[in-house]
């Protein structure tokens, strides 16, 4: 287990996951409003919508994991180091 990075598993506190919900909700308020059902308009952006909220969600997952490029980079300087 990453030290600099506990594995919490709890992916919805990290920012990225709750701006992907926000734009998603508004995205959906959206087309039931002004959009009329059936429209291809409305599929388009509710599947672009979703795939950049699955997008984010698999890389706040491996954040959490992995950690960031600089944990990665430090934790590999300091095993190069043997601390």
């Amino acid at each position: 287990m990453n030290e600099l990075i506990p594995q919490t598993g709890n992916y919805k506190m990290l920012l990225s996951y709750q701006k992907t919900d926000v734009i998603y909700q508004i995205t959906f308020d959206f087309c039931n409003r002004f959009l009329t059902k059936g429209d291809r308009t409305i599929d388009q952006m509710v599947q672009a919508d979703y795939l950049l909220f699955r997008q984010l969600e698999r890389l706040s997952q491996d954040f959490i994991k992995n950690g960031g490029f600089s944990e990665r980079m430090t934790a590999l300087r300091k095993k190069q180091r043997g601390y």
